[in-house]
């Protein structure tokens, strides 16, 4: 019994050099957050990168940028939801036949997924795909995307999705959960990557602190070689 179970487990682990992160995600005015630079979902990505071997990343990108106010983005993404609008995407993802998985991440926009993304998944074939949806809110959690990518993904075997809310997911906070949706859901351990880039940039610290140390000693003692020869 337990050689069967050892023979089982492995199979749970994706192949990572067979899954492709697909994702939306705005910068600029964000609910909770501020303005930032990098958007809420992508800073999961970014995680997920770091921490992951998986390597192809598609990031959607709309031909008409949304704007960098909040109410504004806010308004244009209730009018696409009332017209059930298809927001053009500037190079478009069209093929994924090399791809066994699919982590699928973007922001809830109204209770549902947004549109733009609905727009990338009917551009392409997910029979036999498999597709791990994860998402940043403000309250909502999942809202309806899971229902919305089902319909807008005909064959795919959608698994339950893994929100969490924009601010807490730009957080140092969240590596843990992320982790253990990796771990849980997809069989993935998260590298330790993370901890060799963390002590990098803390030597490299330490380094910049020695340098300012010694060039501060070596002014002082120049300063009182020369106030002693005055």
């Amino acid at each position: 019994f337990l050689y069967i179970i050892l023979l089982i487990i492995p199979s749970l682990q994706i192949d990572q050099s067979k899954t492709i992160i697909i994702f939306f995600s705005r910068a600029g005015e964000n609910y909770g957050v501020g303005t930032v630079d990098i958007g809420n979902t992508e800073m999961i990505v970014n995680y997920l990168e770091e921490v992951t071997e998986i390597a192809n990343i598609y990031k959607i990108n709309p031909e008409t940028p949304y704007p960098e106010s909040y109410q504004e983005t806010v308004d244009i993404a209730r009018n696409e939801k009332n017209n059930n609008a298809r927001p053009t995407i500037k190079d478009p993802l069209t093929d994924i036949s090399k791809y066994d998985t699919i982590l699928l991440g973007y922001p809830i926009w109204h209770g549902n997924l947004p549109n733009i993304v609905m727009t990338q998944l009917e551009l392409l074939n997910f029979k036999g795909k498999t597709i791990y949806p994860f998402n940043t809110h403000g309250g909502s959690g999942v809202g309806s995307s899971i229902a919305d990518i089902k319909n807008s993904a005909p064959g795919a075997d959608v698994k339950d999705g893994f929100p969490l809310s924009g601010s807490y997911a730009r957080t140092n906070d969240s590596h843990e959960d992320i982790k253990n949706w990796l771990k849980n859901q997809l069989g993935i351990e998260a590298s330790n990557r993370e901890g060799e880039s963390q002590k990098i940039e803390e030597e490299e610290e330490e380094e910049n602190i020695s340098n300012y140390q010694n060039s501060t000693i070596l002014k002082i003692s120049l300063f009182s070689f020369f106030f002693i020869f005055i």
